[in-house]
Parts: structure tokens; sequence; C-alpha cells
């Protein structure tokens, strides 16, 4: 359990900015997932920071990858955007080939 977790949410205009801090691990995973469900449903884009992770552990991503799995049809865009943003969304060493249809990767500006 990472107790050091921290999930910042700001409103924006055109949807809603996560800042996530600390390690990511199942507990962060679930607590990501229940931040996201209470987000209203007509939002249009979510974007996730992940500069403030420090570690990422493969079983947080899992549980976040199959909550993705289960969001079929949802209207909000979720964007990851910083350093730790590929390991969120798509990598080899871990099974999150289905989260990279979900998650859009923006490098552009990884300091978002």
């Amino acid at each position: 359990m990472a107790s050091n977790f921290e999930i910042t949410i700001s409103e924006k205009s055109d949807g809603f900015s996560l800042k996530l801090d600390g390690d990511f691990d199942v507990t962060s995973a679930y607590e990501l997932i229940y931040a996201l469900k209470k987000l209203p449903e007509a939002t249009a884009k979510i974007i996730i920071s992940t500069n403030g992770l420090k570690k990422v552990h493969p079983t947080g991503v899992d549980v976040l990858n199959e909550f993705m799995n289960s969001f079929n049809g949802q209207s909000a865009r979720i964007v990851l955007t910083g350093h730790n943003a590929g390991q969120l969304s798509v990598g080899d060493s871990w099974s999150t080939y289905k989260m990279s249809k979900f998650f859009i990767k923006e490098i552009s500006n990884p300091y978002i």
C-alpha cells in the first residue's frame, strides 16, 4: 500500500486535470479509479499528469487496465501526460495492450 500516493483534481474549462504524486500500486490504482468514477459522466477531457509518480508497480497498472477495459463507449477522453505516462498506458514488460485503446499518450508537452 503506497501511503505517499496523492491525487490533486483541478477543474478546467474543457474537463478535469488529475495530478498523480507518489508511488502507484494496487491501492493507488483503486484510488484513481474511484476519482475517475466521481467525475461527471459528460466530462469531455480528463488529463492525468504522471510527472509526480516516483514508482509505478505492475500490479497497479494491471488493476487500472482491468478498469479501463470496462470503459467501452465512455465519452470522456482520457489523456496521460508526463514522464511516467508510458508506464501506465503502453509497455512491453506489462500486459497493458488493452489500455492503449483508451489512453491517448501526449508527448508534445510532458510537463502538463
